[in-house]
């Protein structure tokens, strides 16, 4: 795998952790894919307080609020 370069579908908790991992080494073309990142839409639900969903909203949040980075998000279930 490039260096700076990742794909994220593991223990949900821990996003945040492993984001900072892949771009604690980025590379200028290189690239992070968090999929999941709506919990099969529970975190777009004003009801999602189980801990998953506040822990997706808080990456969700975390990589919203960067601005050294571009971001793209896909439909359905989500990928970042």
């Amino acid at each position: 795998m490039k260096r700076g370069t990742g794909f994220i579908d593991a223990d949900k908790p821990a996003y945040i952790e492993y984001f900072n991992l892949f771009f604690a080494q980025p590379s200028k073309n290189g690239f992070i894919l968090a999929d999941n990142i709506f919990f099969m839409a529970k975190v777009l639900d004003r009801g999602g307080e189980r801990e998953k969903c506040k822990r997706h909203k808080a990456f969700n949040e975390f990589i919203k609020n960067r601005k050294d980075m571009k971001k793209y998000i896909t439909l359905r279930d989500g990928c970042t």
